[in-house]
């Protein structure tokens, strides 16, 4: 085929559709994430209770399908993503692969006629996904300023959207392979392996900046991600920037090619700025610059790291929500992710005009859990130094839940696994803390459920302090279940009269609020003060049957991998109860612990 008939700078056209296709995805989210915001607005004023409407049940059919998780063997070991996320991926690689092979010719009769259409317009599809790729990977970006979805969540995307970028790039390269080879032989596929344009061509070789991409894709997958979590994310961002340098080396400014890296440029540095000069405290442009926060440690059991930071001027979050530490002194170049573990439970704090952040200043909690890499310094340097406090760089926060659940819902369930419960807590303390103040007329949340699967009874003291105010604060109508999992060796048998005489609900008797004066006491003595103490593994299905009413729950989860899928699939089976007009809305909000 002749340029006049399939003429080369007609592919560039695909590159075009490809990036149309994500704009309109996001400008479709942030649709949504607006309508949502609306819905929440006027479901505040709703208070009138409701048959269950056609519109939940077919959200509810969206859920039972998009909730869903793949856990059967060897898939369960890839950390695949909820079903509904996995359709829309295989939904954008049907696209993608229309715009490959739905239009022929793929080659030319010779390569004296150009290269082949088949090669350029993947080629230039793969430089269209760059930008998106870099916009999913920034903590503070444009995404998740449009869409309220955060950045642990759009990284799941970024991941396979790097997948899709390498097979472009791959069945861009395979083309000029066969087409050399179908010309010249060996010979000429050799030539354009090491093409160059200083030798004539139009661009140079593209193999090292595929070479490169492979090498982010391999990298990037879970198992080495985790095992080598500091050192991939170095390589990770070192190789990132050589590939894109690259990519100007070889398309070398043909048509609109450079386009998509000035923009790439342009996301990434407004990403790093925003970060650096917004989201890092010492670095913000409101506060002194270059001044970390004193933060205190204290060693619990179970290697686990308690953490109080004194909060920086102006700092705001809402539940949920994460930070990344930095702690000069004890490694200056680690910057790790923790959830904030901590809420001011006061809402209405008696603050003038003569009183400032400086004046009453507020500690963020987080729970440390030791590992290897930055939290083993962390942990070396607490038992080394175990009253001495430290400076803390303080980024974020990020994540979390932005909308208003205490007005939405009239069951919270909260299941935590392990140290999840950093992210349960402060959910927990949020929504106790609106029903007693100002707001508490504007709740809705009638009743708290706390599932806590711990490895450990001595776990329970990671949070044992703060759960024993709730449990004994009578200000609030909320009532409060607690139960709790030992799913390894139990620190000592448990009565069936101590059973029985645990509180489970709030609203009851007074608790007294647990002090870090136990008198000797075992931890599951005080577990069983609080609520239900089982040994053994909560069954997902059957605690999400036995807690889900007739009126709007959110289930909110946080703990390792088989438990967020196995709760996942039990929300999932539970869109059945509000499609048959049992129930009236079941929600879920799972937090993970690294991306």
């Amino acid at each position: 085929m002749s340029q006049e008939m399939v003429p080369w700078a007609g592919q560039f056209k695909y590159g075009h559709w490809t990036t149309w296709y994500y704009v309109i995805i996001i400008f479709i989210l942030m649709a949504v994430h607006g309508f949502q915001g609306f819905q929440d607005r006027r479901s505040r004023a709703d208070t009138a209770e409701s048959a269950v409407s056609f519109h939940r049940k077919v959200l509810a059919f969206g859920r039972y399908i998009s909730y869903r998780r793949i856990t059967l063997q060897p898939f369960d070991k890839l950390g695949l993503p909820s079903c509904g996320m996995l359709v829309f991926l295989l939904t954008t690689l049907l696209f993608l692969l229309i715009l490959i092979f739905a239009v022929r010719p793929y080659y030319r009769y010779t390569m004296d006629f150009g290269a082949p259409p088949l090669a350029i317009r993947t080629g230039l599809m793969a430089f269209a996904c760059i930008p998106i790729l870099v916009a999913l990977a920034g903590k503070a970006n444009l995404v998740t300023l449009l869409t309220g979805i955060s950045h642990e969540k759009l990284n799941v995307v970024h991941r396979w959207v790097a997948w899709m970028s390498f097979g472009l790039s791959l069945v861009h390269t395979i083309p000029f392979f066969v087409a050399s080879y179908h010309d010249g032989g060996y010979e000429e596929v050799r030539e354009q392996f090491y093409i160059d344009a200083m030798r004539g061509s139009n661009e140079y070789s593209g193999a090292p900046p595929l070479a490169i991409l492979l090498g982010l894709c391999i990298f990037s997958l879970r198992p080495i991600r985790n095992r080598f979590y500091e050192s991939f994310y170095l390589v990770h961002i070192l190789l990132a920037i050589t590939y894109v340098g690259l990519l100007f080396w070889h398309a070398n400014n043909q048509l609109d090619s450079w386009v998509y890296l000035w923009a790439t440029i342009a996301l990434w540095l407004a990403s790093y700025l925003a970060r650096i000069f917004w989201y890092t405290q010492p670095l913000n442009v409101r506060n002194r610059w270059l001044v970390g926060t004193p933060a205190s440690f204290l060693q619990l059991p179970g290697d686990m790291i308690r953490i109080e930071v004194i909060s920086p001027r102006g700092f705001r979050h809402t539940p949920a929500q994460h930070c990344f530490l930095r702690f000069p002194e004890i490694s200056l170049l680690d910057n790790h992710p923790f959830t904030i573990a901590s809420f001011q439970r006061s809402v209405d704090p008696p603050k003038t005009k003569a009183t400032s952040d400086v004046d009453n200043p507020q500690t963020i909690t987080f729970l440390v859990r030791t590992h290897a890499g930055f939290t083993h310094k962390l942990a070396t340097y607490c038992a080394s130094r175990p009253d001495t406090d430290a400076l803390a760089w303080i980024d974020g926060p990020y994540g979390g839940i932005t909308r208003p659940v205490e007005c939405l819902y009239d069951t919270l369930i909260l299941v935590a696994g392990g140290s999840g419960i950093s992210a349960c807590m402060p959910l927990l303390l949020y929504v106790m803390g609106k029903s007693r103040g100002s707001a508490g007329s504007l709740v809705k949340i009638k009743r708290i459920v706390l599932v806590w699967a711990m490895g450990k009874a001595e776990h329970f003291a990671w949070a044992e302090k703060e759960l024993g105010e709730v449990a004994a604060d009578g200000q609030s109508e909320v009532v409060i279940q607690m139960r709790f999992y030992v799913t390894g060796s139990a620190e000592s048998a448990v009565s069936t009269e101590a059973m029985e005489a645990g509180s489970t609900e709030k609203g009851g008797d007074e608790v007294e609020p647990i002090t870090s004066d136990t008198g000797g006491s075992s931890s599951s003595d005080r577990i069983v003060k609080l609520g239900e103490y089982t040994n053994g593994k909560p069954v997902m299905g059957e605690v999400v049957r036995g807690l889900v009413g007739q009126g709007k729950t959110l289930v909110f989860g946080c703990g390792p991998e088989s438990l967020r899928a196995d709760l996942a699939n039990a929300c999932a089976d539970a869109q059945l109860r509000v499609i048959k007009g049992e129930t009236q809305e079941l929600a879920m909000h799972l937090e993970v612990f690294g991306w």
